[in-house]
């Protein structure tokens, strides 16, 4: 059962604070957890925390009041997956070598002229978080690129090989040394949770708070939860019609995405 409400509405969000609690609360919470709150941010989970504090109680932990990110290390660390997740700073280091050995060896033609600069780095770390982020694997993109360029001049097919070739040899390095970035965090925890290799089975409440939007892998892994959720809570951002269908074009286009997974 899925109820949707706007995160805008003060009365939804006290019913729903009070569920949580109430199931938190009870005195098989601990044997039957099952509960789990995805919010956007950390100063979210800080104020939902907050909110499912008891009256002049202590602070609640393991109260499953997580984000994205920390719910999938928790998906990785229950699974017992191998892997070192690199910081972006390490990202770009492993580009800048990918990029400088295919320069030295005269394979760089379009971008000669800019592929030494620190800058080509970063523009190149942005455009493969968004292929990512897109589930968009070396393959594909070698796929889609023959599907859409031919015809074209030779310098743009000749850009797009070489950016290609850049992906493939970062997503290389990656597995040889089982790293893994950011975005290949959830490929992993999305695999985990869906083959069904985690502790998570099923959930009597899950509650998804304030996103406007989410990765194609996040997406797979919030109809995931749905589907093995007893009752799901939905909150959008902003105004949401008579039926609990979001107004706002951001939580619409989410919403369509989890509909073609449901």
């Amino acid at each position: 059962m899925i109820e949707a409400f706007s995160t805008d509405d003060p009365a939804m969000g006290v019913a729903c604070l009070e569920r949580y609690r109430e199931l938190l609360t009870e005195p098989d919470a601990c044997a039957q957890p099952g509960l789990l709150w995805l919010v956007p941010t950390p100063r979210r989970e800080r104020q939902v925390l907050e909110g499912l504090r008891p009256a002049g109680g202590r602070a609640l932990f393991g109260a499953g009041v997580q984000t994205f990110e920390q719910l999938a290390e928790v998906i990785l660390a229950s699974a017992g997956a191998s892997g070192k997740l690199i910081s972006p700073a390490m990202q770009r280091v492993i580009l800048r070598r990918v990029i400088a050995r295919r320069l030295s060896a005269g394979e760089l033609v379009y971008f000669k002229s800019i592929a030494g600069t620190s800058g080509f780095a970063d523009v190149v770390a942005e455009w493969i978080s968004e292929l990512k982020r897109g589930e968009t694997w070396p393959d594909d993109l070698a796929r889609a690129i023959g599907r859409s360029r031919r015809g074209e001049g030779d310098s743009r097919q000749q850009r797009d090989q070489e950016l290609l070739q850049i992906y493939r040899d970062y997503q290389a390095q990656l597995e040889q040394r089982d790293w893994y970035d950011y975005e290949g965090r959830f490929w992993r925890a999305r695999t985990l949770l869906t083959g069904g290799e985690t502790h998570f089975q099923q959930f009597r409440l899950v509650v998804l708070d304030g996103f406007s939007s989410l990765s194609a892998t996040q997406v797979e892994m919030v109809a995931w939860l749905i589907e093995h959720s007893q009752v799901t809570f939905v909150g959008w951002p902003g105004r949401v019609d008579d039926r609990g269908l979001p107004e706002f074009h951001g939580p619409k286009q989410l919403l369509k995405q989890l509909e073609g997974h449901l």
